[in-house]
């Protein structure tokens, strides 16, 4: 419950704005902050239970009408697709299963990994073996006679 809670805005000018939040509905709390700049801004809430609780976070608004999605992004994105051979999604539809297959040969999806690990499982085994027959080599190749060992 944030009745009587404290709410706290430091602006991207570092000025504090005190606000109440008011209760808009069950358990959702609402507070305006007048005109506010484009920026970061960190809040601040402390409740009036008993122990008081802080606390924080932050949120940022926008800095420019760039970061904006276009009103003719929707016909450029329709565009695109149609000269690639690509398809427009929807975020309201659920994905269907050939969402990450690929439409050219050319093209490798996620599904087209091979796995390699074998290759290096198969040159250090045969290292391996190599490496015990030239040590077997040299002990069992290279014996002294008794008389050079004097």
């Amino acid at each position: 419950d944030l009745t009587g809670a404290a709410l706290e805005v430091t602006s991207p000018d570092g000025a504090i704005t005190p606000l109440s939040p008011a209760q808009v509905g069950p358990g959702l709390y609402e507070a305006t902050l007048p005109s506010p700049a484009p920026g970061a801004y960190a809040l601040s809430l402390t409740t009036a239970s008993d122990p008081p609780a802080m606390i924080r976070t932050a949120g940022a608004i926008q800095t420019s009408p760039e970061w904006l999605p276009a009103p003719e992004g929707g016909d450029l994105l329709k565009t695109l697709a149609g000269r690639t051979g690509g398809v427009i999604r929807s975020l309201d539809t659920a994905p269907t299963a050939d969402l990450f297959a690929s439409r050219s040969s050319a093209l490798a999806g996620p599904g087209s990994v091979e796995p390699v690990w074998y290759y290096p499982l198969i040159a250090a085994l045969a290292l391996f073996v190599i490496d015990i027959a030239l040590r077997m080599s040299e002990r069992y190749g290279r014996r002294r006679s008794p008389a050079a060992v004097r």
